[in-house]
């Protein structure tokens, strides 16, 4: 099932921001662009766990215990004590009725479908309306633009980035000189930064992962930073902070808000920005790409332990107490591998005769399992082992190695022994 692999991505999400987040307050980073550089980080990494989580998992190969092996593995009768009856007062018919457990995680899962379908949709629509609003819009060609896109919208009352285009009301034209050098630098910012692009893949990440706090705190905390980055680079052509902020205080009166764009004064924000504005006493430093290349490396191996995991397998050899691997191949016994618990009743089992691996059902004959071209092999008949349901998978992409895998999680099944078998059991 795809909800537990997305829970654990979201787990190990949070980790990684935490760590994170913990990495730049010891090493006292307050850089925006560093800080911008981190979350990005952290978001690409969000959005990719449930795959680096199958690409980073390491496995590490153990010597099964030795065993003798018999002549037959099992008899053809039920092996397992038949339960003792419960209902033994309750009539026939009764007890005869099938009772059919409600399957909460399906339930779980078709709600989280109907949340994630619905957030999508809703930027999907939100995408859409504001570009047929940009592709309505009037161009916008004099010096002052600068070679930017820059278009007129009724449909907008202030700055807006779409984008690499950016939207202006018509009045932009009763605006002085230093109003229109401000709003220009501050929207340009965001189009060199491609903030647009980075706040859309934040929107995604939390529309996937909307039962995560930490995926909806991503959005803000990466809006947050890209408003620090253009606020810096207008006040550095305003060359006036009082000025700026009265600037962002007049184009929160008027604004309103467009399905999906990158608004300059959205009505939220500004008093913060404003305070955060005149608080401040000197412009963030510039960070070229060299050292921020050097930052995003160094947090690099987080996120690969973040999303990293161990499993182990058993070896294919077994040696048994009374001959050897040969003597057994001679006496035309296959070789044991391993058995596999199924609920109460029954046991699945691996063998290997030759090169060919063939699995059994308690009462039931072998059969031979087939190989595919990445070197796992599947047994005709679905198993029910698997703790998520799904059909389990042997896989044999390593010389002499055998692991039982669940395809629902991309999990292996651990083993046990017991008695003098090897036995797997599955925990439901």
């Amino acid at each position: 099932m795809i909800l537990p692999v997305l829970v654990e991505a979201a787990l190990r999400a949070v980790v990684l921001g935490c760590v994170v987040w913990v990495s730049l307050a010891l090493f006292r980073v307050r850089n925006p662009h560093l800080q911008m550089i981190s979350w990005i980080l952290v978001l690409v990494a969000s959005l990719s766990m449930p795959l680096l989580m199958r690409w980073t998992m390491v496995t590490i190969t153990v010597d099964a215990l030795p065993v003798s092996i018999p002549d037959y593995a099992w008899p053809t009768e039920n092996a397992w004590p038949e339960p003792a009856p419960l209902l033994s007062g309750v009539p026939a018919a009764v007890r005869d009725q099938p009772h059919q457990a409600i399957n909460w995680l399906d339930l779980a899962t078709a709600a989280y479908a109907c949340v994630a379908g619905l957030l999508l949709l809703r930027l999907a629509v939100g995408i859409g309306l504001t570009w047929r609003l940009v592709r309505a819009a009037t161009p916008v060609v004099e010096s002052w633009t600068a070679g930017l896109r820059v278009r007129v919208s009724r449909a907008v009352a202030g700055p807006v980035t779409f984008g690499s285009t950016i939207l202006l009301p018509p009045h932009y034209r009763d605006w002085d000189l230093r109003k229109r050098q401000a709003v220009l630098a501050h929207e340009a910012a965001h189009v060199a930064n491609g903030d647009f692009y980075v706040l859309l893949l934040a929107a995604l990440n939390r529309a996937v992962f909307w039962f995560s706090p930490f995926a909806w705190w991503q959005l803000i905390r990466l809006a947050e930073l890209a408003e620090i980055i253009s606020d810096a680079s207008a006040i550095e052509v305003v060359a006036d902070r009082l000025s700026y902020a009265e600037i962002l205080i007049d184009l929160m009166r008027h604004g309103r808000q467009v399905p999906a764009g990158l608004e300059m004064a959205r009505a939220g924000t500004v008093r913060l920005r404003v305070e955060r504005i005149l608080a401040a006493t000197t412009v963030p430093a510039l960070v070229g790409w060299r050292k921020r290349l050097v930052f995003a490396a160094a947090i690099l191996p987080v996120v690969l332990v973040s999303a990293g995991s161990i499993t182990y397998g058993t070896r294919l050899s077994m040696p048994a107490a009374d001959g050897t691997a040969e003597q057994m191949e001679e006496d035309g016994r296959p070789h044991l591998v391993s058995f596999y618990a199924l609920g109460q009743t029954s046991i699945f089992a691996i063998f290997r005769e030759g090169d060919e691996l063939l699995g059994q059902v308690s009462g039931q004959r072998k059969q031979p399992m087939s190989v595919a071209s990445d070197g796992t092999y599947s047994y005709p008949t679905a198993i029910a082992l698997a703790p998520s349901g799904t059909t389990a998978v042997v896989a044999d992409t390593y010389a002499g190695q055998v692991t039982l895998i669940d395809t629902g999680t991309q999990h292996p099944i651990a083993q046990i022994t017991v008695g003098n078998y090897p036995v797997a059991v599955a925990i439901t």
